[in-house]
């Protein structure tokens, strides 16, 4: 049986944040952030990862992740409407949990990427925090609180990465690792303790296990050569015959899609031009904006080793500090929005933030070789983010149903892992491209970051010439 909010139900909606709504979106911020929260942990361990394990392909780290979360996101999606939001979210955590756990204690580096693998179970809770503030706040208020806590991204780029600078400065990788339990299981208890159930949408359709392991072969095709395309050589049979191999099964994925009762991407929903525009640009724009900052903290981190290094050599809390202004720029500028998305359009507040952030990029690839370049150019690139990160959620709002926001936050969702875990393959791709290997680590040369960065302008000027395809009908 479905069950409805107490705002559908007919109460009367309150026309401000009531102490117990306050409490709700307080208690979504963490679980909607924690992804964020355990890559920041992750970057700032990653260097320390590759010495201990002496492994070149550290790529895997955070790649394993992204491709497990864009093959269990749908799945997650459809399973929080036929069984409650909040009983989904307890689930996948709980599995995350374990996860960070086999990670912590792993001994070699395959037994670490077993448990990021596994950990990516609570990847998909931002796709359903997003559905769960449209079923318990009032449609009123739905846009604020959604860029609210979308904005809430730059407050934890603000204060963890001193966070995990002070855990990997003091217990190494390890530490980093154990904090991500630590995190994990924070937001399991928030969502247990504070978050309300919300509506049940049950459905007879099941579950198209076939498309997501169409899709989740797809992407490995795909991406794994990427990581071997300078040792293999990319006109290799091996690197060819994959590539082959992952367009066929895309083909497959699509093909089993259109002919499912069930499909896990709704190519329907992508017919409408309002609703595809806004996934693709959103997605592209937020694959670069949470892909980017990877390159940032190894340029940082590396060591400066003439003829081998281009990194700066600085520790994890100097890197912290050094972050402080961009991220402090982002959420004054996402909070900022959040009291006037209702009145003006959307759609031009989201190509004004993606200009920045081809400007910010732009000037990085150009400016990082010091702490002051660092700062400024990310500035400019964070006061485009912050204004990108608080429109992209108000977007979706703008062009599904009530009844479809949980499918419109979904294929966001699967749309920027899918694009953050390309992207990521290639901008790794391109560092190894421009890298030297010393003591089986590998190091990257300057070439390599200005192209990384480089990367960054193309992917945000690609989402800005789709936003254009946005219809003006879809203004605030």
């Amino acid at each position: 049986m479905t069950t409805t909010s107490p705002v559908q139900a007919g109460v009367e909606a309150p026309a401000r944040f009531t102490p117990r709504l306050t409490l709700i979106l307080v208690a979504l911020i963490w679980p909607t952030q924690v992804i964020t929260v355990i890559s920041v942990l992750g970057a700032n361990a990653t260097t320390g990862i590759a010495e201990h394990f002496h492994t070149t392909q550290i790529v895997w780290f955070t790649l394993i992740v992204r491709l497990l979360a864009a093959m269990i996101t749908p799945f997650v999606i459809r399973l929080a409407a036929r069984y409650g939001a909040k009983r989904v979210m307890l689930t996948m955590t709980g599995l995350g949990i374990i996860g960070d756990v086999i990670a912590a204690v792993a001994v070699n580096y395959p037994m670490l990427l077993v448990g990021r693998a596994i950990g990516a179970a609570y990847t998909p809770l931002a796709a359903l925090t997003y559905p769960v503030v449209r079923d318990l706040f009032p449609k009123r208020l739905v846009k604020s609180a959604t860029a609210i806590l979308a904005s809430t991204l730059a407050l934890v780029t603000l204060f963890v990465p001193f966070l995990a600078a002070g855990i990997v400065d003091t217990w190494g990788f390890r530490g980093a690792l154990w904090g991500m339990v630590v995190g994990t299981a924070a937001a399991f208890a928030l969502i247990a303790t504070l978050v309300p159930e919300t509506p049940r949408r049950p459905d007879d359709r099941g579950v198209g296990w076939l498309s997501g392991i169409l899709l989740g072969l797809a992407l490995v095709a795909v991406l794994y050569p990427l990581g071997y395309g300078q040792k293999w050589g990319w006109t290799s049979g091996s690197i060819l015959g994959l590539f082959a191999v992952g367009v066929v099964l895309f083909v497959l994925f699509f093909v089993v899609e259109r002919r499912s009762r069930n499909p896990i991407f709704d190519l329907a929903v992508l017919r409408r031009r309002p609703v595809a525009s806004v996934l693709l640009s959103g997605a592209v724009a937020q694959s670069v904006a949470y892909t980017i900052p990877t390159a940032m903290i190894l340029l940082a981190l590396f060591p400066h080793i003439p003829g081998v290094s281009a990194g700066l050599g600085w520790s994890n809390m100097h890197n912290a500090w050094i972050g402080v202004p961009a991220a402090a720029v982002m959420f004054a500028t996402g909070m900022g929005l959040s009291r006037f998305v209702d009145r003006v359009p959307n759609r031009l507040l989201f190509r004004v933030g993606l200009v920045f952030m081809m400007a910010g990029y732009g000037l990085m690839a150009v400016y990082h070789h010091n702490a002051t370049d660092l700062i400024w150019t990310g500035c400019v690139a964070q006061f485009g983010g912050g204004i990108m990160v608080a429109t992209v959620p108000t977007l979706i709002v703008q062009v599904v149903a009530p009844e479809e926001q949980g499918l419109g936050s979904g294929m966001l969702n699967l749309l920027t892992l899918t694009l953050s875990s390309v992207y990521s393959a290639v901008m790794f791709a391109t560092l190894a491209g421009h890298s030297r290997v010393l003591h089986g680590a590998v190091f990257y040369l300057d070439g390599g970051y200005e192209l990384a960065f480089v990367s960054a302008v193309v992917g945000a000027a690609i989402a800005l010439l789709v936003s254009f395809a946005i219809p003006r009908t879809q203004e605030a």
